[in-house]
């Protein structure tokens, strides 16, 4: 049996007098004199509550699903349209779309203390679980939209929603939900999609796009010709006063119709272990250092400040156009294209100091240590270099005895570039736009735009040239080291069609290996600009906007994500021990699961998240991971080029970055890149020990061993027969907790993430 913790900041958000307990016998009928009235008589629903009681008045009830870790309190509505309405959400015009929520603490009452931008939203999982795992459009009831219609909030108007197709939760209604039936005010209607629909573009209206006329904050906002009131107080707001697509504070509502009954049975063995997604922290670390300023060539796309990361030892080496090195204390290092970062701190290392006179597109790390760097340079330390150098991790200085000139015989008067590499048993794969690759023996090899070198001393690969008639913009190496991913502009490998895209045998030859033919998501500017491969499955990333996911024994596509309505997908890896595939893009909108289609959306596509620039999917599904939403901007818009993760489990991120929000709050500086802290994904341990410390007819008290954890915040559940009824405030080892139904009594740890750990065996209690 598997408990979710669903908000850990609300869930543990009780006073200190609830903290003790929490009774009542297991699968025991709702009391109606006290349903919902304490965390012992949670309900629910707030429907329950109301068929239970008729009279239960408006206000704050306690309630509980199998779904949720134990009980919290919540708004309900019990008077318009017969009650049971859950309060979910709250605002006006700092509405949020990400999956986390915001500013919980505030919904256990329907209004603001003090009407303004401050908005109340329950993060997704926490309304997944109201709704007992229950999709969104089985709701019979809909999604309830109340509405202040005039500045003074002295009237109102109620709308209900039903969509056509929306699984899980989310807050996403700027995305192309399809609306199956509305009713605004006395209208009703059908069609249209959550970003805008209804019948007029006055009062009839519901549009939760946003505009730069309303300083893009979005909310549930009327038609244009509603004209809202520029003044903070307003509960029908514009940006600007009497702007049109006025924003009014408005309340969203749900009707769960879930009723109290026996939960799932624990086994005496007791419950599983339930972890959080193992995803990087949506904040990130606050860096000491950062690039800026470009140097170098910036005619074609992607010429950005960072365009690849690679590690070696203890540092992060950062590769791109940029044209510094500065701290953020205003120390400017004139250190430019290339520069290493300490993966623990952060810091600059100084000795390393290559001086390049072009930017760099791709880097790796050779066996020995050794960084490669790919790019549009000529020159390295002032040598000749075509695009192509290996350098000493320390000092930055060009490795001796390694040597490999890149041309480019084809076109005249064009210089090769590199802009992919990686490595395997013992071959470095190069990919770019080139014909040729020269090892220091002076042996020229035929390498068209694609090809690879001994690592050992760059020795050119013979009879190996997959042939392909267009750039190469990325390669990855399979793990099994049988075959090597390529992506680009290409349309055939040595005559044969290759797709954008190319599975290509590691083998004497360089044969399709197998041969695929991809249906990317337009016939026209279907180029591929990413690949990695992890598990039994590789993706692909590219234009128009998507992210494809091919079954590695097959080749067959299996998943698909497009962003909407910007982002081809620029950069792709994967966390491999984590089991998660990072992507980044110039988007800036939403992500559209099981979508294969670009523009129009192919019917069918499942869940529509947020993403900012970059975001992360399960390796093993496809299914994009919302928890994941960092909040950062960009210069140019074009936004990340680059990822990686370091030895510590850090996600790295680059591209033109300028500022993010930070773990010490919004709007931080960011040159080019950021880094992320790996969430805490690990359960506890179970609790050993767990032993009668005294008893009375009525209660228990509890003794075990306590645990300790990496994240902190231990803390501890009692369950007794199928549910929580009593949980600590802190790391305390004793509870006392109410008798009740068998007696059978199991305990388990949770942690400041959330994660569940398994619990203790059963312990009967006579």
């Amino acid at each position: 049996m598997r408990f979710r913790i669903v908000s850990v900041a609300t869930t543990f958000a009780l006073s200190a007098a609830m903290l003790s307990s929490v009774s009542g016998a297991a699968g025991a009928a709702v009391d109606p004199l006290t349903a919902g009235t304490t965390p012992a008589a949670a309900a629910a629903s707030c429907w329950e509550i109301k068929q239970l009681r008729p009279a239960a008045a408006n206000g704050a009830y306690w309630l509980w699903t199998p779904r949720m870790a134990q009980p919290q309190q919540f708004y309900c509505d019990m008077t318009t349209s017969g009650g049971g309405w859950v309060l979910v959400g709250k605002g006006r015009s700092a509405w949020d779309d990400g999956y986390a929520g915001q500013n919980t603490a505030g919904l256990t009452t329907p209004a603001l203390a003090t009407m303004g931008h401050t908005t109340s939203q329950f993060g997704s999982e926490t309304i997944d679980a109201l709704l007992n795992g229950g999709r969104v459009d089985a709701l019979s009831d809909g999604i309830r939209l109340r509405r202040a219609t005039n500045s003074g909030g002295t009237q109102w108007q109620e709308s209900r929603i039903r969509l056509a197709n929306r699984g899980r939760w989310a807050w996403t209604f700027g995305a192309e939900h399809p609306v199956r039936t509305w009713n605004i005010d006395t209208r009703a209607g059908s069609g249209g999609l959550t970003s805008s629909f209804g019948a007029d573009t006055s009062y009839l209206r519901v549009r939760t796009t946003t505009n730069s006329t309303q300083g893009y904050r979005w909310g549930f906002a009327y038609g244009g010709n509603v004209r809202g009131s520029s003044s903070p107080t307003s509960y029908l707001w514009s940006a600007t006063n009497n702007g049109g697509d006025a924003l009014p504070f408005s309340q969203v509502y749900l009707r769960p119709t879930t009723t109290s009954g026996s939960f799932p049975a624990v086994p005496d063995g007791g419950t599983t272990a339930d972890s959080r997604p193992p995803v990087a922290k949506s904040r990130a670390l606050d860096s000491p250092w950062g690039v800026n300023g470009i140097a170098g060539n910036a005619a074609v796309e992607g010429s950005v400040e960072v365009q690849d990361f690679t590690q070696s030892g203890n540092t992060m080496f950062v590769g791109g156009n940029f044209a510094r090195v500065q701290s953020t204390t205003g120390t400017v290092v004139n250190q430019r294209f290339l520069a290493g970062f300490d993966v623990v701190t952060g810091q600059l290392v100084q000795s390393f100091d290559p001086v390049l006179n072009e930017q760099v597109k791709a880097l790796t790390t050779l066996p020995d240590g050794s960084v490669v760097a790919g790019g549009r340079f000529t020159q390295v330390n002032g040598a000749p270099a075509s695009g192509l150098v290996a350098l000493d991790p320390v000092s930055g200085e060009v490795r001796s005895g390694w040597r490999v000139r890149v041309e480019n015989r084809v076109a005249s008067g064009e210089a090769p570039l590199v802009q992919a590499l990686d490595v395997k048993d013992g071959w470095l794969y190069l990919g770019g736009r080139f014909t040729h690759l020269t090892g220091p023996d002076g042996f020229a090899v035929q390498a068209k735009n694609m090809g690879r070198v001994e690592v050992a001393d760059g020795d050119g690969g013979r009879n190996w040239n997959p042939g392909l008639n267009g750039t190469v913009n990325d390669v990855d190496a399979a793990a099994d080291g049988t075959r090597v991913y390529a992506a680009g502009f290409f349309g055939t490998a040595r005559g044969v069609a290759a797709k954008r895209a190319a599975a290509i045998s590691t083998a004497t030859g360089a044969n399709l290996s197998p041969q695929f033919n991809p249906t990317w998501s337009t016939t026209n500017n279907d180029y591929q600009r990413a690949v990695e491969e992890i598990g039994n499955r590789v993706y692909f990333g590219g234009s128009e906007h998507s992210i494809f996911g091919f079954n590695t024994s097959n080749m067959q596509r299996v998943s698909g994500s497009i962003m909407k309505a910007h982002g081809d997908v620029q950069a792709v890896d994967a966390d491999v021990p984590k089991n998660v595939v990072y992507a980044g893009c110039h988007c800036q909108n939403y992500a559209y699961e099981n979508a294969f289609t670009w523009k129009t959306l192919n019917p069918g596509w499942t869940e529509a998240d947020a993403i900012q620039w970059v975001g992360a999917w399960d390796a093993a599904t496809g299914k994009q991971l919302p928890h994941f939403l960092p909040r950062f901007d960009t210069r140019l818009g074009s936004g990340t080029w680059a990822i990686d993760t370091d030895s510590r489990g850090n996600l790295w991120v680059g591209g033109d970055i300028t500022t993010a929000t930070t773990m010490s709050g919004a709007g931080r500086g960011a040159g080019g890149f950021l880094r992320f802290e790996p969430s805490d994904a690990t359960p506890p341990s179970t609790p050993g020990n767990v032993r009668i410390s005294t008893q009375t007819a009525s209660d228990v008290t509890l003794a075990w061993q306590t645990v300790t954890d990496a994240g902190g915040g231990v803390r501890y559940q009692v369950l007794r027969d199928d549910r929580v009824v009593g949980y600590t405030s802190d790391n305390a080892g004793t509870l006392s907790v109410p008798k009740g139904g068998n007696n059978r009594f199991f305990v388990r740890a949770t942690d400041a993430a959330g994660n569940l750990s398994p619990s203790s065996p059963v312990l009967v209690v006579p």
